[in-house]
């Protein structure tokens, strides 16, 4: 019993120190027909211009940290992007999507609906074990949830239940023009605890340690 506790309280506490943020670190996106591509963009903000702009069709630009510079899923009449990070594999894992439309800039005219009411776009997020490198397909994939502009320009993020290795944003059937979403991150960080389950894993701790020190 006394293992018990103690270990119970040492996964408690290894669980809520484990809050790295992991950015994706390589796409493959089916508008270029190259597979997987890692690094930077060498691309800025500003030269994210008008819709059709071939900056856009970076594939690189959905990489890394939010920065502005983005990959717009629909450029090419292709909507499927899909992301590793550095080839691990999570389950119960919270993930968040990152997107830009300039009018919505800093989460102002966002509707009860969770878009953009200037230019209302939507993504799908989708997770899969296994994937053909270059190939956009996700029909083995599960859907996790639909992503609503609004909410992504300030990061939107979901609970991912099951175990995956490949995240794929899809361009959702709402969407402006030719551009689609425009799609900036995509990142993973375990679901923290709550307080109330920290406070236990605590006095857990405290248990386990006064029961050894009594038995010594």
């Amino acid at each position: 019993m006394k293992k018990m506790i103690a270990a119970t309280a040492v996964a408690l506490i290894a669980a809520t120190g484990a809050n790295a943020l992991t950015y994706a670190t390589a796409v493959d996106w089916d508008g270029d027909a190259q597979g997987f591509v890692t690094g930077a963009t060498p691309f800025t903000p500003a030269d994210m211009g008008a819709n059709g702009d071939p900056d856009r069709g970076d594939a690189r630009n959905a990489l890394g940290a939010e920065d502005g510079v983005f990959l717009s899923l629909a450029i090419n009449g292709v909507d499927v992007a899909v992301f590793t990070f550095d080839d691990q594999t999570f389950a119960g894992i919270e993930a968040t999507v990152f997107e830009v439309t300039f009018s919505c800039a800093g989460g102002v005219g966002v509707g009860a609906d969770g878009l953009c009411t200037a230019f209302p776009e939507t993504a799908e997020l989708w997770v899969g074990e296994t994937y053909t490198e270059g190939s956009g397909d996700i029909s083995g994939f599960t859907k996790v949830a639909d992503i609503p502009n609004g909410n992504a320009v300030t990061g939107a993020s979901f609970l991912v239940a099951t175990s995956f290795k490949y995240l794929a944003v899809k361009n959702g059937s709402t969407h402006s023009l030719t551009d689609g979403f425009d799609l900036d991150a995509v990142s993973v960080a375990p679901v923290p605890l709550p307080a109330g389950l920290v406070l236990l894993g605590t006095a857990l701790a405290g248990l386990g340690l006064a029961s050894r020190r009594k038995a010594a």
